[in-house]
């Protein structure tokens, strides 16, 4: 008999904390993170297993790959430090150099002025910075891969300590074209910068995130920028940082989220390339100092909400915002004392929800994990104890009840499937029955009994569940394993 099998089933109603975003078990810091300042991240799926991985710049450690292991969790695989020790990791970005359908890695260094590049063979990095050779003759704090010129192949924007370069990559080397490429005013002012197509003709800009002022700079089609005109923003504010950069109301413009320190603000592009306010109107509801924001459907209604690592704002439609941190996000580092403004955004889990990357080197945390089609568990199974599991379906904003099916394994597989990721082995199951999710809570669960049994020592088991919508339509959450102590 499949040793999982031992453990009863009771089907209970079970009490789940209100926030669609929390903290999962196993998203715990590497050992190499925990002290560490984390400079810059990024995601993307390293590996090819259709996870995202996670990529931080993690200062004293160089830059350090965090594969996703598929249960919410990642396993150090990789890190500058032994590779190529070039010291403080600023910035990081995930591009494919080669062509070949895979994510190499560009790393610049605090203390270092050569661009370190790591080709991706196999989701394993290999050192080709000696190769190409590229150095900017001081030292580089970001890094970003983009195509400037619309010729398929990526170039490198590299921001460093007295402003910034633009390397057009041949395919071969990379070329240095800042001076003919940029203006001069933007070199000194800033460093960080992101690119976007700001007014949706097809290339990609530059918008500069911590300019004292707005900095956008727009690409004329050829990987030529200039400066969007001052007469294009609203009269000036107090003016800190570009905190979100996306487009909120749905017409295809960026349009910019603002902070002030105090009360931040929204503007809205126009169709003629000029913002206007619409605070007043669209983002009365936001106050207090923001945290750099990442844009994302949370909700699955079709728009883009903002994300910080301390603040979850809402979009009801159109741009109009609420904020619902303190019902829907919840961030251990928010109140521990050190708080990272580095993150990003991925589906770390293999749920097919995106989830929300960041670094706490107090909590241990590294990800909030996405509880939008979701299955865990607050504690480890013991022996004579109870295992409450919990599952959620658009936990606080589901439209209609839903029903979850789970199952255990004693085995995991990774299969796609037209349903999402499989990660339990179907021949080693034991189906658990089905479990009502009603809406607008979408939550439920069921709780095992582990019997005093010394022979359950060290058992390990997955488990999964099918959501089945009323619409018929089937999507797969999360794999969970855990270990019975």
């Amino acid at each position: 008999m499949n040793r999982v099998a031992l453990l009863p089933l009771l089907l209970l109603t079970v009490a789940v904390p209100a926030q669609q975003f929390r903290p999962g078990r196993a998203a715990t810091i590497p050992p190499a993170l925990v002290g560490q300042p984390i400079l810059d991240m990024t995601t993307g799926d390293v590996d090819g297993d259709g996870i995202d991985d996670l990529i931080v710049a993690a200062d004293t450690q160089g830059a350090i790959y965090l594969r996703a292991n598929g249960l919410g969790g990642f396993d150090e695989v990789w890190t500058t430090a032994t590779s190529a020790p070039l010291g403080r990791a600023f910035g990081v970005s995930l591009g494919d150099y080669d062509g070949d359908g895979d994510l190499d890695l560009a790393v610049v260094f605090g203390n270092s002025s050569l661009i370190a590049l790591y080709r991706n063979d196999n989701g394993s990095f290999v050192d080709i910075s000696l190769q190409l050779y590229l150095l900017i003759y001081t030292q580089s704090i970001a890094v970003r891969w983009l195509d400037a010129n619309g010729d398929g192949r990526l170039d490198l924007f590299v921001g460093h300590g007295r402003g910034c370069r633009l390397l057009l990559g041949t395919g071969a080397s990379f070329v240095d074209v800042t001076t003919s490429s940029l203006p001069p005013v933007v070199m000194g002012v800033t460093q960080r910068a992101r690119p976007l197509d700001i007014d949706a003709d097809g290339d990609v800009d530059l918008v500069f995130t911590d300019a004292s002022h707005p900095v956008l700079l727009r690409n004329d089609g050829t990987g030529r920028f200039d400066h969007l005109p001052a007469t294009a923003f609203p009269a000036p504010t107090v003016f800190t940082f570009i905190a979100g950069i996306e487009d909120v109301d749905g017409d295809g413009l960026a349009d910019l989220v603002i902070d002030d320190g105090s009360s931040p603000r929204l503007w809205v592009q126009q169709a003629n390339g000029t913002f206007v306010d619409a605070t007043a109107t669209r983002f009365a509801a936001i106050i207090g100092s923001l945290p750099p924001l990442e844009a994302v459907d949370v909700d699955s209604d079709g728009d883009l909400d903002l994300v910080g690592y301390d603040r979850m704002l809402t979009n009801r439609g159109a741009g109009h915002f609420v904020d619902e941190t303190a019902g829907r996000w919840s961030i251990l580092q928010a109140t521990a004392g050190l708080r990272g403004v580095r993150s990003a955004i991925g589906d770390i889990d293999g749920d097919g929800d995106p989830d929300f990357a960041f670094a706490d080197v107090i909590s241990g945390q590294i990800c909030s994990v996405n509880h939008d089609r979701h299955v865990s568990a607050p504690r480890p199974p013991a022996l004579g104890s109870t295992y409450p599991i919990e599952f959620e379906w658009r936990p606080g904003y589901g439209t209609a009840p839903v029903f979850a099916f789970p199952w255990f394994a004693s085995a995991r597989v990774h299969l796609w499937t037209p349903f999402g990721l499989l990660g339990v082995d179907p021949g080693a199951t034991v189906f658990g029955g089905a479990i009502t999710l009603a809406a607008p809570v979408g939550r439920g669960g069921i709780t095992l009994n582990v019997p005093r049994q010394p022979a359950l020592v060290g058992v390990t088991f997955f488990l999964q569940a099918a959501i089945l919508e009323r619409t018929g339509r089937i999507v797969f959450t999360n794999t969970l394993r855990d270990q019975i102590f």
